[in-house]
Formats: structure tokens, sequence, C-alpha cells
């Protein structure tokens, strides 16, 4: 038997103390969150549409391997009739202080507005054609940084996190170090910047530097495509693209 799901959600909201804290003006982004479960034997899958709960997940393994739980679980099996005829998503807040509920009509209603708003931001398919309507400088994609004109190093620095990832990729292994993030150290504060990353020195994202609430620091954050990376070491390069088009190298991987 294997079950897979997730701790948690996470809400695309900008101005935000947190993402992660569900309330009455998140919940649809918050609570969809996979369950997948594979009994024993099985070899075809199906999608359910009820409104299972991570409370149920405990619950629903005894169910599928015939399992008698010694204690009074508060949660039901996924595949249990009480799962099947909720018609209500309710959970805790972080903090459990309070339970945030909603009618599973409202919140279908809901999540439709979210889907058809994430796929005008972020689009479908192969991660090449993905975030294509955002970021500024879309043009530089896919150009070599050597063939764009560099403007002057300044006082603004970046590093970038865990960039020893990047000195080693073993496609093979099955995990990508795709997403490329760090922090920005000098400069005005509060300014958001537009900024590129290359991979073997071949422009592969854009985007802007961002700053969370109450946290002073400047970060960033990028999505590459896997192809981008190498088996071995990988060059990344992070630059600042000034008003003028010109790119301000900020830092480089160690592998670079």
């Amino acid at each position: 038997m294997i079950v897979v799901t997730a701790d948690h959600g996470i809400a695309f909201q900008a101005h935000v103390d947190t993402r992660r804290s569900v309330n009455a003006s998140n919940v649809e982004e918050l609570t969809p969150i996979p369950l997948i479960v594979k009994r024993p034997g099985q070899r075809r899958g199906r999608v359910s549409d009820a409104y299972a709960r991570t409370l149920d997940v405990t619950p629903t393994i005894a169910d599928v391997l015939g399992y008698r739980l010694g204690y009074r679980a508060d949660g039901h099996s996924a595949f249990g009739r009480i799962t099947r005829r909720r018609h209500r998503v309710t959970l805790t807040t972080r903090d459990f202080s309070s339970i945030v509920s909603i009618s599973g009509r409202r919140w279908e209603a809901r999540r439709r507005v979210v889907w058809r708003r994430r796929m005008r931001q972020f689009g479908s398919g192969e991660i090449g054609s993905l975030f294509t309507g955002i970021g500024p400088h879309r043009n530089l994609v896919g150009r070599e940084a050597n063939g764009v004109a560099h403007a002057a190093a300044r006082s603004l620095r970046g590093s970038i996190v865990e960039d020893g990832m990047f000195a080693d990729v073993r496609r093979a292994s099955g995990v990508a170090p795709a997403q490329i993030a760090g922090d920005l150290q000098g400069g005005r504060p509060g300014v958001k910047r537009d900024l590129a990353v290359a991979v073997n020195w071949r422009i592969e994202a854009v985007g802007h530097s961002f700053h969370l609430t109450g946290d002073p620091t400047a970060h960033f954050a990028f999505m590459v495509p896997e192809g981008s990376l190498r088996e071995g070491r990988n060059a990344i390069e992070v630059y600042e693209v000034t008003a003028g088009g010109r790119l301000r190298l900020l830092t480089r991987s160690r592998a670079a």
C-alpha cells in the first residue's frame, strides 16, 4: 500500500504575513492538497470527488488493510460512507485557534475562479511553455548571456541558496534542482528589481525580486526547465536587468 499526501497547502497571494495560514478569504487556495492511495495489488486508478481530509489518512490505511485502530480517530476512511456524504470543506487554522468551514458548492465555485486565474498566469503543459505571460524582459529568455550587453557592477550583490547542488547534478536520480532561489544584499532597500537567471550561460528565466512582509531582505526565486541542467557541473548566474536592458551580474554558483 502506498499513500501520498501533503502537510499543508499554500496560497498564491501577495502582501500577506504568511501564505500557509488558512482563513475565510483563502480557504479555496490552501485546501486542495493531494491524497493518493494505492491499494495492495491495485492496477488501475480513479479520481474521487469526496472531501477527504488529512485526519482521514490513518483511518483510510486501517480500512484498506483491515486493521482495527486501538483508539477513536477524528477522521474517517476516504472510501467510507461518511466521507462520501460530506458537503462541506472544514479545517482548523494553523494555530488551532478556530475552524474554517465552507459549503462544498461555494468552495468549488471559488476553486474554478482560482483555476482560471492560474491558467492565465502560469499556463499548462511542459515547463518551456509555462510562465510565458509573466515576468519582465521575456525577450531575453533563450539568449546567451554573453551576447547581451553588460552593465558595470555596483554594490548590489546576490547569493544562491544551496548552490553546491548545481556542482554535481545526477539526472538519473530523478531529482533535478530546477528551483534557483536566493537573497540580495546591498542597494536601496524595498526596491523591486528585474532579474534574469542563466543556466550554463543561457538565460532560462526572468522575474522580479520580492520582499516578505516584515522582512527587509530582498529575495528571488526562479523555476528553470530541467532540460537546461546537464549531467555533472552546471553554471548558474543571476543578473539584474537594468533600465537600458543591460545585464549586471549579481552572483554565480561555485560551479560556474
